[in-house]
C-alpha cells in the first residue's frame, strides 16, 4: 500500500486492499475509490511539500511520496526560480545552490563532511569557506524516510561518484570560433564519432580527445588537419557530454555511441585519458577545440536533451519525483523516444536546464553550433529561447536538428518539427525527403539507379521548397551515423558490381554537394564506408564502427574538388542563383542555376548508357568520373554529376538563355 501527492489538494492511494477507512492529521478529506487498485482522498486545503505527512489507512499509517503534483500546471508556475544553481566558486569561499521544493532534507556531503543546507523558497543553499578548487561533493537528499545520493545536475566538474567544485580560470584558454558568417548555406558538416575517428588510426591516444590532434602517418596531419583539407567548415561530433552505457576505465569493454545522458555539464570520460582526474578531460577537449579553431573548423556538438538513460536515477528526477518526464492521461511516463522516457521539455526548470546548459558549453568552448537529438520532442518555446540566448554570445551560431513528427503529449502547434518548421525558421532539419529519394526507402533510390520521383528530385535540388521556407533550413544528407551506410545500404538492396557502388555512392555524395541547401557528410562516406551492413550500430564493437581511413583514393580528391568549387561558386549559396530549374532531357536530369555572372548546368546521369552533352561555348567544371573530349562536347558512360560552366555578360547571356 503506498500514497503519492498527486495534486497540492489530492492524495492517491494504491492498494490491492479493500479501504474502508482514510485520515490525516490537521487535514479533512473526502475518500473517492475509482478502481480496485486506486482511490483518491481530496483534502480541504493545500498540502506543505517540504513537510512529512502520515496518511492513516485502515490499520496503516503510511508515508506519503511526491506523486505527479509536479507534474500541474500550478506547481510549474509556483516554483519557478531564476537564481544561481550549482556550486558558485570563490577565491575565499563556494556558495551551493540545489532547487528542489519538495525535498524534506538536504545535506552537503563536502570533502567527506556532512553539512545541512538552509531552504528558501524551493532552493537549499549552504557556503562553505576556503578555496575550495577541486573539492569533491554531492547532495544527501531526503524526499520520503531515507537520504539518496544525488550528483549535482550543475555540476561542470566531475565523475561518475564525485561532483567537483571548478575555478574557471584553471581551465585552459580556449580561442575564439572562426566562424564569422551566419548564412549555414556557407557551412560544410563533416559527422564523426571520437573513437570511430581514431581507434583504428596511427596515433598515441586512440579513441580519446587528444587522439584528433595528433599527428598519424597515413593522413600526413591529424584527424582535423584531414577534415580541413578536404574544405569542410565544421565538424560535428557525435555527444561528448557524460553518458552512461561504457566503462570509463576499461575503455575497450564496452562502446557507445553516446546518446544516454547522465550528468549535461560534463565531458564524458571515456575520451579522456584520465578519466578520474576531473579538470584534465575538459583541458583535453578544449585541445582539441583549439587544435581545430587554429585551423578554421568550426566544431558543432550533438546534444541530446529529448530523453536520459537512467531516468529512474537522474539527478533532477531525485531532487523533483515525476517533474523532468512527460506523462500520459492514465499517469504513465510516455516513450515517444524509445528510451523508456521522454523530457518534458516546454516545463520551466527543465527548459532553463536545457538553456544554461548550452549557454554553458557555448561560452565555456566557443561551441560554433548544436545539433539537436530527436528535436521533434522537444517544444517550440524552448527552442526560440535557446536561439535567442546563444546569438547573444555568438551571433553565427548553428543550431539544427532532427526534426521528425513524433507523437508525444505536447500539442502539435508546440512540437519542433519539419510540419511546424514556420514557427521557428533559425533552425535547419534533418531532410528525410533528401535521403530518402536518394538512398530509396524499400526500393532503391535515384542515386542509385531509380528514375521514379522526378518531380522530388526537382524540388530536393532546389532547396526543398516543398517542406521549407528557404533552403537554409534544409540539412541535405545520404547517410549519418544512424541507419545504413549509403555502401551498406546499396549492397543489400542492389547486386551491382564493387566499381558501380563506389561510382553509384560517389554520385550521391556529390549530389548532397550541388543541391540548394546545407551539405552533410558522413565521417568515411566519402571513402564507401561500411559497418558491414549493422543498421544501428549504436552498442557495436569497434570492429563494425571504427573508421578504415583510405585517404589515397581518387574519390576523395574528388569530394575536395567539388567542395572548393561549391565555396569558389556563390550561386550554390544563400539563394544566390537567380534562375534554378530542373529538367528531363534526353534520358538526364539536367538542373541549371544562374545569376548575372555565370551560368552552371549539372548533367546528372544515373545509369551506363552512352550520352553527349554539347558544350555550346561552356567549359567543363567538374564531372564526378572520367569523359571522353570532343571539340565542341563530351561523352559520358558512367553515373555522376557533369557540371559545365559558362561565363555571362551582356552579349552573350541572351544567346545562352
Amino acid at each position: 500500500m503506498r500514497a503519492f501527492i498527486d495534486k497540492y489538494n489530492l492524495i492517491k492511494i494504491v492498494s490491492s486492499e479493500n479501504i474502508y477507512k482514510v485520515s490525516m492529521k490537521g487535514f479533512r478529506g473526502v475518500l473517492r475509490r475509482t478502481d480496485n487498485r486506486v482511490s483518491y482522498f481530496e483534502l480541504d486545503k493545500d498540502l506543505d511539500l517540504h513537510e512529512d505527512y502520515l496518511l492513516f489507512v485502515n490499520d496503516y499509517a503510511i508515508p506519503i511520496e511526491i506523486g505527479l503534483v509536479t507534474q500541474t500546471d500550478e506547481f510549474d508556475k509556483k516554483n519557478q526560480y531564476d537564481g544561481p544553481l550549482g556550486s558558485i566558486y570563490r577565491k575565499d569561499y563556494t556558495d551551493f545552490y540545489v532547487w528542489s521544493p519538495v525535498s524534506k532534507e538536504i545535506k552537503l556531503n563536502f570533502d567527506g563532511k556532512s553539512y545541512d543546507m538552509t531552504k528558501n523558497d524551493g532552493v537549499w543553499h549552504i557556503r562553505i569557506p576556503g578555496d575550495n578548487h577541486l573539492k569533491p561533493y554531492y547532495y544527501e537528499v531526503r524526499n520520503l524516510t531515507y537520504f539518496e545520493k544525488v550528483l549535482d545536475p550543475y555540476a561542470k566538474a566531475g565523475t561518475n561518484d564525485f561532483s567537483y567544485v571548478l575555478n574557471p580560470r584553471r581551465l585552459s584558454r580556449v580561442n575564439p570560433s572562426p566562424i564569422k558568417t551566419s548564412d549555414k548555406t556557407k557551412a560544410i558538416i563533416y559527422e564523426g564519432h571520437i573513437r570511430d575517428m581514431t581507434i583504428g588510426l596511427d596515433v598515441e591516444n586512440k579513441g580519446l580527445f587528444t587522439g584528433l590532434t595528433e599527428r598519424s602517418k597515413l593522413l600526413e596531419g591529424s584527424v582535423i588537419e584531414y577534415v580541413k583539407n578536404l574544405g569542410i567548415t565544421h565538424l560535428q561530433l557525435l555527444p561528448v557530454t557524460d553518458f552512461l552505457g561504457v566503462d570509463d576505465i576499461n575503455k575497450d569493454k564496452l562502446y557507445n555511441w553516446g546518446y544516454n545522458p547522465h550528468q549535461l555539464f560534463l565531458l564524458d570520460g571515456w575520451y579522456s585519458k584520465d578519466s578520474e582526474d576531473p579538470i584534465l578531460r575538459i583541458n583535453e577537449f578544449i585541445k582539441l577545440i583549439n587544435h581545430a579553431h587554429n585551423l578554421g573548423i568550426g566544431i558543432n556538438l550533438d546534444v541530446v536533451y529529448n530523453h536520459v538513460y537512467d531516468y529512474v536515477n537522474f539527478s533532477i528526477q531525485k531532487l523533483v519525483p515525476n517533474y523532468m518526464y512527460q506523462f500520459d492521461k492514465d499517469g504513465l511516463i510516455t516513450n515517444s523516444s524509445g528510451c523508456q522516457n521522454d523530457v518534458a521539455s516546454n516545463r520551466y526548470m527543465i527548459r532553463r536546464l536545457i538553456v544554461d546548459n548550452l549557454i554553458y558549453l557555448t561560452k565555456t568552448f566557443k561551441i560554433s553550433g548544436f545539433r539537436f537529438d530527436l528535436m521533434g520532442l522537444m517544444d517550440i518555446e524552448t527552442m526560440l529561447k535557446i536561439e535567442k540566448e546563444l546569438k547573444k554570445i555568438n551571433p553565427h551560431i548553428m543550431l539544427y536538428g532532427e526534426g521528425w513528427n513524433i507523437p508525444n503529449t505536447m500539442k502539435r502547434e508546440q512540437r519542433a518539427n519539419m510540419s511546424n518548421q514556420k514557427q521557428f525558421k533559425g533552425y535547419s532539419h534533418f531532410n528525410d525527403q533528401f535521403r530518402n529519394l536518394m538512398k530509396g526507402t524499400d526500393t532503391m533510390g535515384y542515386a542509385m539507379g531509380s528514375n521514379s520521383h522526378f518531380e522530388t528530385l526537382r524540388e530536393s535540388l532546389l532547396g526543398s521548397l516543398n517542406i521549407f521556407d528557404h533552403p537554409n533550413q534544409s540539412i541535405n544528407y545520404v547517410e549519418c551515423h544512424d541507419n545504413y551506410t549509403f555502401y551498406d545500404e546499396i549492397s543489400i538492396k542492389t547486386s551491382y558490381e564493387e566499381y558501380k557502388k563506389w561510382h553509384y555512392q560517389d554520385f550521391a555524395t556529390h549530389l548532397v554537394l550541388i543541391a540548394q541547401g546545407i551539405p552533410f557528410i558522413h565521417a568515411g562516406q566519402e571513402f564507401y564506408r561500411t559497418k558491414k551492413q549493422v543498421e544501428n550500430s549504436y552498442k557495436s564493437s569497434d570492429d563494425i564502427n571504427q573508421i578504415i581511413w583510405n585517404p589515397n583514393l581518387l574519390a576523395v580528391d574528388k569530394l575536395r574538388e567539388l567542395i572548393e568549387i561549391r565555396k569558389k561558386h556563390k550561386i550554390y549559396t544563400n539563394s544566390n542563383a537567380k534562375i534554378k530549374t530542373v529538367e528531363q532531357k534526353q534520358g538526364l536530369v539536367v538542373y541549371t542555376l544562374e545569376n548575372t555572372n555565370e551560368k552552371i548546368v549539372h548533367h546528372l546521369q544515373n545509369d551506363y548508357h552512352l550520352r553527349k552533352i554539347n558544350l555550346d561555348g561552356g567549359k567543363v567544371l567538374f564531372t564526378s568520373q572520367d569523359y571522353l573530349k570532343d571539340k565542341d562536347s563530351i561523352k559520358i558512360t558512367k553515373p555522376g554529376v557533369y557540371a559545365i560552366l559558362y561565363k555571362l555578360n551582356n552579349s552573350n547571356k541572351k544567346r545562352l538563355n
